[in-house]
């Protein structure tokens, strides 16, 4: 990736965990609710807050691994592309964790909040460093410490929040909303991976996996919510047929806790993937 010189940029709006579940939820299957503040409610599931094929983003705010080896998306041999992957990787992980730790499940939740750094942060470590963004690292610290010391749930939420904003300030350095689609494409099929391996034969055996896709699918659908509004014509309409192809995936999920009714098929998320490939494919300009 040809790295960007940090410049100054206009005060831009990032997905918060709250807004997050506003960008899932006006995608959604009928649900004109306004967001909760967690980022899912405990009993709620991705599909009860689908996106609908004519849904538009109603709140904007300021604001994948494979396996336990951990290698998260698989490279395309772009590096702006992995780059964005990656970022969008780990705000998945985190994701997931502040979701659990707020319905309760603080150690679980824990887990996956420390998993970024772990798993993922060395791959990108260079490019924030580059960015003037190396206060992500110190930012999951913090978080997993916060956890890890049983904080209340408001300060781990409040630690997210600034993680998103330091990654939407490391997409704004890239400035490339089409890589940021392939990324997102890349994404989609990580968390479909990691769906089929946390089931067998229909029974969920393996739920750290299900919840790293939880997070992925829900990151993925802020960050498209957010490419609807795209000055480029063509990235907001690619982005919006994106979002008709991810609801498709959502009765797939239940609630971040693997409970709830859901499909157990992992290629209903295969297929948003390859669609949502298409669609950039297909994208002119």
């Amino acid at each position: 990736m040809t790295k960007s010189t940090p410049r100054e940029t206009s005060p831009r709006r990032w997905i918060t965990l709250g807004a997050a579940a506003s960008a899932v939820a006006v995608m959604g299957a009928g649900s004109a609710a306004a967001a909760p503040a967690s980022l899912v409610p405990a009993g709620s599931t991705l599909s009860q807050l689908a996106p609908s094929a004519s849904a538009v983003p109603l709140i904007l705010v300021e604001g994948g691994e494979g396996g336990e080896g951990g290698e998260g998306a698989a490279p395309t041999g772009d590096e702006a592309i992995d780059f964005l992957a990656d970022i969008a990787f780990i705000q998945g992980h985190a994701a997931a964790g502040v979701a659990l730790y707020q319905a309760g499940e603080t150690a679980l939740g824990t887990v996956h909040i420390g998993h970024p750094i772990v798993e993922k942060y060395d791959a990108v470590a260079d490019e924030l460093q580059e960015l003037g963004l190396d206060e992500v690292y110190d930012i999951l610290v913090e978080m997993s410490a916060a956890a890890e010391a049983g904080a209340d749930a408001a300060t781990v939420v409040a630690a997210y929040d600034e993680l998103a904003h330091e990654l939407a300030e490391a997409r704004d350095y890239v400035a490339d909303p089409r890589a940021e689609l392939a990324a997102l494409v890349s994404l989609t099929k990580t968390a479909a991976e990691e769906y089929e391996a946390s089931f067998e034969a229909g029974v969920l055996v393996d739920v750290k996996e299900y919840q790293d896709s939880w997070g992925f699918v829900t990151v993925i659908a802020g960050e498209l919510a957010r490419l609807t509004g795209s000055e480029d014509i063509a990235v907001a309409a690619t982005a919006a047929q994106m979002q008709t192809y991810l609801a498709e995936a959502m009765d797939a999920y239940g609630t971040v806790s693997g409970e709830g009714d859901m499909q157990v098929d992992a290629s209903i998320i295969y297929a948003a993937a390859a669609r949502m490939e298409f669609a950039l494919l297909a994208m002119k300009g």
